[in-house]
């Protein structure tokens, strides 16, 4: 995120969040070091990397 703000790319706030899904490829890579996942926290994951993706899909269009 530091390069794309640096190239002159605003981030969206939504965007910024997916910092939080870290703990959760951490958690799958070492299963019972953390806490279960609750459904709420599930929710908020999925918002998150859907609106990742959705940013990401949207500033490749027309990219080769």
């Amino acid at each position: 995120m530091t390069l794309l703000e640096a190239a002159g790319q605003e981030i969206p706030a939504v965007v910024r969040r997916a910092e939080n899904l870290t703990r959760y490829a951490a958690g799958t890579r070492y299963p019972g070091l953390a806490e279960p996942v609750t459904e709420e926290h599930y929710q908020e994951a999925v918002t998150i990397a859907e609106a990742v993706v959705q940013w990401a899909a949207a500033h490749m269009e027309g990219q080769t």
